[in-house]
């Protein structure tokens, strides 16, 4: 026990990855079970069905034996299966703070792929359970050899990192879903924003939550990184007759003239909490509006069928693809821009770091080093050098605004 709490917390002392609670859970998980895992008829049957290549099956195989062999990284295996796929409030920042390099393992991240994959029984079962079709189960995990992929491309090694399979979680605890051209993720509304709908003419605004802090760009302060020292303080007030608030526009900036709205009139419909579908957006394909609302079609139809007790209210994103500066530094016909004009824009306090490593890439580190390679690259390295910011953004599309007939 002693020697795998020391493992977690090689690269970081603060780690909580270790619990001696969840140990205890874990060797009685085990006490009774066969590492079923680790053997080389398991591994073999789980990569044909992701369609991982050959080479890489041969590496999990050796991997497996070799884990299996060592009592230390057997029990490290065992226990951190557990967390994953038994253990519910084994959070994804706790799989982000697993190190990088393990002591007896030449490729941490060959390990770090096993543990993923040694979850597919059990996401079998969940899909077996909830009668989801089999091209969905097919279709949802195709994002395990993408970020296999993207693992290899950024760190020129086979298999995944602590940060990726934090991610790839998502999938296989049931929450995050593949739909055509999108994901969706079971979860629940957390912008700093209150959305209400008009019951006499079906108008929608979003006003600032109370105690936000707020830029004089209209932008929330820290998007982007950026902080301003005359920042001001929205406030949100709700009594028997009004709701008294300051509106965010569709751009998602904050205005400075309150507002007051009859209660009567408003029936609000997005809070923090409220459930929701989060939309993510898998590398590949272009982002075509059209490929975007046949997805939402198809989420509109599986959601209710097969999770009739979760009863989400919009479509939500949280994305660098957001960011309300793309306007001006995309023309109106691209893909980003288009796909911003879907959604009711809200701003979010993000790191600008974070945001240009999804347009330069992972091991993006200096501006001044990059070689632009896209249209996209080029245009943001104008608009940094005249000293802007990205920021990113999130935006919502009601439930109601997402149910009219798809275009011909």
């Amino acid at each position: 026990m002693e020697k795998l709490e020391l493992i977690l917390k090689a690269e970081a002392e603060n780690s909580t990855a270790f619990s001696e609670q969840a140990w205890e859970a874990s060797q009685a998980f085990w006490s009774e079970r066969e590492p079923f895992f680790l053997k080389p008829e398991f591994i073999a049957e789980a990569c044909e069905f992701v369609g991982i290549s050959a080479e890489t099956v041969d590496k999990l195989i050796s991997i497996g034996k070799l884990v299996y062999q060592d009592e230390t990284l057997r029990e490290l295996a065992l226990y951190l299966h557990y967390c994953l796929f038994h253990q519910q409030d084994y959070s994804l920042a706790l799989i982000r703070q697993w190190p990088s390099k393990i002591p007896g393992l030449e490729e941490a991240s060959v390990f770090y792929l096993l543990l993923v994959i040694s979850g597919l029984p059990q996401l079998r079962e969940f899909y077996q359970k909830h009668s989801i079709p089999e091209d969905v189960f097919r279709e949802t995990l195709t994002d395990v050899k993408r970020k296999m992929e993207e693992h290899q491309r950024d760190y020129e090694s086979v298999g995944l990192g602590p940060r990726i399979v934090a991610w790839l979680v998502n999938i296989f605890r049931g929450d995050l879903f593949q739909l055509g051209r999108l994901q969706f993720k079971l979860s629940y509304f957390r912008e700093q924003a209150r959305v209400f709908k008009n019951h006499e003419d079906n108008s929608v605004i979003a006003l600032s939550e109370d105690g936000v802090k707020y830029r004089q760009d209209g932008m929330i302060d820290g998007a982007g990184s950026v902080y301003d020292e005359k920042a001001w303080t929205a406030r949100l007030e709700i009594t028997d007759d009004n709701i008294i608030g300051y509106p965010l526009d569709s751009t998602g900036r904050i205005q400075k003239q309150e507002v007051v709205l009859p209660r009567q009139q408003w029936e609000q419909v997005l809070e923090i909490g409220t459930p929701i579908l989060e939309i993510h957006i898998p590398r590949g394909e272009r982002l075509l509006v059209e490929s975007c609302r046949a997805s939402y079609a198809l989420a509109l139809d599986f959601f209710p069928k097969h999770f009739p007790n979760f009863r989400f209210k919009a479509f939500t994103c949280n994305s660098w693809l957001l960011d309300n500066q793309f306007k001006e530094i995309l023309p109106a016909s691209s893909n980003i821009v288009q796909f911003q004009n879907q959604f009711h824009l809200l701003p979010i306090i993000s790191e600008e770091k974070n945001i240009l490593k999804w347009i330069f890439g992972n091991n993006f580190t200096d501006l001044a080093l990059v070689k632009p390679k896209t249209t996209l690259q080029k245009n943001v390295l104008e608009y940094l050098a005249k000293g802007n910011h990205l920021r990113g953004g999130a935006g919502f599309i009601l439930i109601e605004e997402e149910t009219k007939p798809l275009p011909e």
